[in-house]
């Protein structure tokens, strides 16, 4: 299923907008150890979800913009996302993203 951001304190619509810049699919590639992260916002109909390219399949999947669903794809520092992630999401996927080539 994957991880979401869902900020605490406002919509995920105005956290993309403070803190990530929005891409189109041809720059919306697999960031790891850069120090951004891949994101995607999704209209499910009922409901938005911003959903968090943390691996290489979730980013492919979520590249795909031919199942239907309007996305915008988004870059964000990794500092940004994980604050809205939690601590269980930081220690488990973070320190991909941050680490020095």
């Amino acid at each position: 299923m994957g991880n979401y951001v869902n900020p605490p304190d406002r919509t995920k619509e105005q956290w993309l907008q403070e803190n990530a810049l929005q891409v189109v699919a041809v720059d919306f590639k697999y960031t790891e150890n850069k120090g951004v992260i891949g994101l995607c916002l999704v209209d499910n109909g009922w409901m938005t979800a911003c959903a968090v390219c943390d691996s290489e399949s979730e980013h492919e999947m979520w590249r795909n913009l031919n199942d239907g669903r309007p996305k915008r794809l988004f870059l964000a520092p990794i500092e940004k996302v994980s604050e809205v992630m939690g601590d269980w999401w930081v220690n488990e996927y973070a320190a991909t993203y941050t680490k020095r080539e």
